[in-house]
């Protein structure tokens, strides 16, 4: 199962789930395991992108539509004053 992880500091990690305890994410291909306490949303891969962890935004509606965009470029388009 892919997963996408974003955390509180904004970094993102995108990988395939390993292993997971009550404190910590081990994602292969990343060499260190992300503390729970460090994540603010998390998604699932099965088909689209679905939001397993966080609130329910219009980011979630970006997603049902088959939006790819990460969080911080999709807000980032969002609330730009370019009209």
């Amino acid at each position: 199962m892919t997963t996408r992880i974003v955390c509180r500091d904004g970094l993102a990690y995108v990988g395939e789930l390993a292993a997971a305890d009550a404190r910590r994410v081990h994602l292969l291909g990343h060499m260190h395991p992300i503390w729970t306490r460090s994540i603010q949303d998390m998604f699932v891969w099965d088909g689209r992108w679905r939001r397993v962890l966080g609130h329910v935004s219009t980011y979630d509606s970006h997603l049902e539509r088959g939006g790819t965009l990460w969080p911080a470029e999709f807000y980032t388009i969002l609330y730009t004053n370019d009209i």
